[in-house]
């Protein structure tokens, strides 16, 4: 019986031994995730600037730029950002418009006002 008991013992102890070196392994792991989280985000300046291709084919070349031009013009609706989808008599638009900060985007049209407006439910992609 003394010997089933001290065995139990340790078992107890080597239990709590691996109970204490897990907290610890908790306790190291928390303290390291704060540090890391509290330290200050780095918004870096993007080195990149880019570059107008268009002004620069505008500059170095007017005929090629003319040329395009004329083509993009020939595409239909090719100026278009609202679009109205018409189906069984159910109306819906699609705004579409391109990832950048440009005024012509982020500014809704009086078409695209009103018809956000009229609106009983907008998606939104982000």
């Amino acid at each position: 019986m003394k010997r089933a008991i001290a065995i139990a013992d340790q078992a107890a102890l080597a239990t709590l031994k691996l109970l204490a070196a897990v907290n610890m392994l908790f306790l190291i792991s928390l303290i390291f995730a704060i540090a890391f989280v509290s330290s200050k985000a780095r918004a870096e300046t993007p080195a990149c600037t880019g570059s107008n291709m268009l002004a620069a084919l505008e500059r170095d070349d007017p005929a090629a730029m003319a040329s395009i031009r004329a083509e993009a013009a020939k595409v239909p609706n090719g100026k278009g950002l609202l679009w109205k989808i018409e189906k069984d008599g159910r109306v819906s638009f699609l705004f579409g418009t391109m990832h950048m900060t440009d005024e012509r985007v982020t500014s809704l049209t009086a078409p695209a006002r009103k018809a956000f407006d009229a609106s009983t439910t907008v998606v939104i992609e982000t």
